[in-house]
């Protein structure tokens, strides 16, 4: 489960004309009075020359700002600055630049940038510990959310993983004998989400078509919706707060957080209470930790938790299903490798033994690199004027890091459009070990970054780990056949715009019981 998320693609669709010409009225006299001031002994940081009045940046970014950025940061290099309407963005795509500036100079880059939905909506003013700054608050549900998600907790939960691939992989047998396919992404849906449902309110679902799961999806698709930066015009153009008023969306953005998240996770946090499964409500509810959080508090760190472990972990699953389906050999390898331990022990390797299986472990890595899940993970701000390797960041400007650039950096990476597993087998850590210590240590950087990092990798590293060694344990996999009987080749190219992660395009496989070489 990766907490930090994908920065939402602005769609230009949706910002009309009455608000793009509002616009221009309500801000011009924000923009005369608002050009950045030369610092004395500063350089200005490079930025693109595609700069329009009033918007900036903002229609030069096209269709896919990431494929755009790429560019600039290749004409320009490792740090750009854009001007999106109001907005300064500061983007960074040097993996040594990042760590620096979100760890080093964490004290001062840890906040988040103004939104409205996300701080006075779905927050309630400042709860929760992914969509808000780095307020006290904010800190006592972080240091909790932690504790929870940490490794010792996580791992007392192998079981929960372990049983829930070995129901997808049942599943997923017996719909290819009867459909002659599955659906990759819904099937490994299910199982993030009855993972992160059985860890945190010590519950589970049979089907994704379940009332419940229906109702949880629908909140979670709506709100990535108005996550979106177009639903906040206030945040471009400070001016045009008025128009959430004036279009009544204040209201309906609180009646839906209220009749939709509130009424789902209270009912679920009042049934976990007074259950007998042992979940994160029941430690909180049941130790100190409730001492510091109320019950909102609770609830929308809850909400928080379900909403980034429920499709992140399965969509960098989905990933690394459609990467070894376009090349079987990756399965061989993970088999033989498989195969070797179960014949040395007698039984499958747990979480603990990964390093036993190298192979294994690196194209989980190599899958993050070379498809990240999130294009630039949730942007941080600013909250004082910082000077930055020789260049000023003023206060309140919104700092992301590229993650498409980062990832396929050919000083980092060699040949980094490749899909190279052994790049990582030389020195074996774990991806948690790896984002927490020396930047040269590091192999992906999806799960972010210094005080912001996500506190679930240990989670998603676990639940990874377990489906795939039961998957491959037990299982080919292959891809599905067209009506001709023909291989149906899985796009690597294109993917879905989930709002908060890319997804590759819809693809379906084959799955079918192996006979293990042992």
């Amino acid at each position: 489960m990766s907490i930090q998320q994908n920065f939402p693609t602005i769609n230009y669709r949706h910002i009309s004309p009455i608000v793009a010409a509002s616009a221009v009225a309500a801000s011009v006299c924000y923009f005369l009075f608002s050009k950045n001031t030369s610092h004395k002994g500063l350089n200005n940081i490079p930025s693109p020359k595609r700069n329009y009045p009033i918007f900036g940046h903002m229609f030069s970014l096209g269709k896919v700002p990431a494929e755009q950025i790429d560019e600039w940061h290749k004409e320009l290099g490792p740090i750009i600055q854009l001007q999106v309407g109001s907005q300064v963005w500061v983007v960074v795509s040097n993996p040594h630049l990042a760590h620096e500036l979100f760890t080093l100079r964490g004290s001062v880059t840890s906040a988040r940038p103004s939104h409205f939905y996300f701080m006075d909506i779905y927050s309630r003013g400042g709860k929760g510990v992914v969509f808000v700054s780095a307020t006290k608050s904010w800190k006592m549900a972080r240091a909790t959310a932690m504790g929870l998600l940490s490794f010792a907790s996580v791992k007392r939960l192998s079981g929960v993983f372990q049983k829930e691939a070995d129901i997808m992989v049942d599943y997923m047998l017996k719909s290819t004998k009867k459909d002659g396919s599955v659906d990759s992404l819904k099937n490994l849906q299910l199982v993030a989400f009855n993972v992160i449902m059985s860890t945190c309110f010590g519950k589970r679902y049979n089907s994704i078509e379940d009332p419940e799961v229906v109702s949880m999806f629908a909140f979670i698709n709506q709100h990535n919706i108005y996550a979106r930066i177009e639903d906040d015009p206030g945040s471009f153009f400070p001016y045009l707060s008025w128009i959430l008023n004036l279009s009544n969306k204040k209201r309906k953005m609180d009646q839906f957080v209220r009749a939709n998240r509130d009424k789902l996770f209270y009912e679920l946090i009042k049934e976990a209470r007074n259950g007998t499964s042992d979940c994160f409500v029941k430690s909180l509810y049941e130790t100190d930790a409730k001492h510091s959080l109320n019950d909102l508090d609770i609830m929308i760190m809850m909400s928080d938790i379900v909403i980034a472990g429920s499709e992140t972990t399965a969509v960098a699953m989905s990933w690394l299903i459609a990467v070894t389906l376009n090349y079987p050999e990756i399965q061989t390898k993970i088999q033989a490798e498989i195969d070797a331990f179960t014949s040395e022990y007698g039984r499958l390797p747990e979480f603990s033994e990964a390093h036993k299986l190298p192979y294994l472990c690196s194209t989980q890595k190599e899958s993050l690199r070379y498809r990240s899940i999130t294009t630039f993970g949730l942007p941080h701000e600013a909250s004082e004027d910082i000077d930055f390797k020789g260049y000023h960041i003023p206060k309140g400007a919104m700092l992301i890091v590229s993650m498409k650039t980062l990832h396929m950096n050919s000083d980092k990476y060699k040949d980094p459009e490749k899909f190279i597993p052994e790049r990582f087998m030389d020195k074996y850590t774990t991806i948690s070990s790896a984002a927490n210590g020396p930047i040269l240590e590091r192999d992906q950087y999806n799960f972010g970054w210094g005080r912001r990092i996500c506190p679930g990798i240990h989670l998603a590293e676990m639940e990874m780990f377990e489906v795939f060694i039961r998957l491959f344990s037990s299982c080919d996999i292959s891809p599905a056949l067209d009506t001709n009987g023909n291989p149906i080749k899985v796009d690597l190219e294109g993917f879905r715009d989930y709002g908060l992660v890319d997804a590759p395009l819809p693809y379906g496989f084959r799955i079918t019981e192996r006979v293990k070489n042992i």
